[in-house]
């Protein structure tokens, strides 16, 4: 984390510097009108063409983005569940009938799964914040694509063993009921 941090400060540094050395020529000063035009014919002693000047350099290009600004994470990146059973559950337990034994057996499942679920997204937000970053100042991304995949996978399969206790938990009509009540809230 130090060293992200003092890497984040250095390039945030080095953008700095570059926004204020983008200004290669010097403003006109207050009050100073600009040259006037050439008459046709270049207006030079003995009335000879006098040739124009080069045109100007191209304009610099725009420094970097600070990696202040591109290392965050936002909500999207937390990608919606390929499936989320649980809240559903609690939301409709009555519609539902779950049972005393139901119940307590799915809020064992939350208290013993969530942190880590939860711990999980969060580690997924950062890295995905990372890789942002890592794509937009072109910096190497293998080793953070190869996290994001990993982390994105272990989610995938927390949902998935969720699904599985959900149908070992609940009797079949009950699931049908709640995968009905899921599909019918995808939008």
């Amino acid at each position: 984390m130090r060293a992200v941090t003092s890497s984040l400060f250095a390039t945030a540094v080095v953008a700095a510097l570059l926004a204020g050395c983008a200004q290669t020529t010097s403003p006109a000063p207050a009050g100073s009108a600009a040259a006037p035009p050439l008459p046709p014919g270049g207006g030079g002693a003995g009335g000879g063409a006098v040739p124009p000047p080069p045109p100007p350099p191209p304009p610099a290009a725009p420094p970097p983005a600070p990696v202040a600004a591109a290392v965050k994470s936002v909500p999207g990146d937390a990608a919606i569940p390929i499936v989320e059973l649980m809240p559903l559950t609690v939301r409709h337990e009555a519609d539902l009938n779950l049972t005393a034994e139901q119940i307590q057996a799915l809020d064992a499942y939350r208290k013993a799964n969530m942190p880590a679920r939860l711990k999980g997204q969060t580690q997924l937000l950062a890295l995905r914040g990372e890789l942002r970053a890592a794509i937009l100042e072109a910096r190497p991304t293998a080793r953070l694509m190869q996290q994001v995949t990993e982390a994105e996978l272990a989610h995938l399969q927390a949902r998935e063993r969720c699904a599985e206790f959900m149908r070992r938990t609940l009797t079949p009509a009950q699931y049908a009921r709640l995968t009905r009540l899921y599909l019918d809230g995808l939008r």
